[in-house]
């Protein structure tokens, strides 16, 4: 009888932690998104806000402004009056 019940009961066991392990150690793409506004420099610095990344990619964060492309940077910290922080664009 204890035989019958361990051949059941072990792989129940191996399998309930299968999927609780599996559950545990799931994570999706855009838990790497980082997202962080970025400005572009049209007529004063930092004016036109833009949304972009932190996290890097092999992409720059750009916008089209009149016809060009213009790249985004970010402020190093929300009180700063220009935007040298290098931004990448969402993917």
């Amino acid at each position: 009888m204890k035989t019958k019940a361990f051949k059941f009961l072990i792989p129940m066991i191996a399998i309930g932690f299968a999927i609780a392990s599996a559950f545990a150690t799931n994570s999706t793409k855009d838990d790497f998104f980082a997202p962080e506004i970025g400005y572009v420099q049209t007529s004063e610095p930092c004016d036109t806000p833009v949304n972009c990344s932190n996290t890097q990619t092999p992409y720059l964060c750009t916008v089209l402004v009149n016809g060009q492309e213009k790249q985004a940077f970010g402020k190093i910290n929300p009180q700063a009056t220009s935007c040298i922080k290098k931004l990448y664009r969402p993917m």
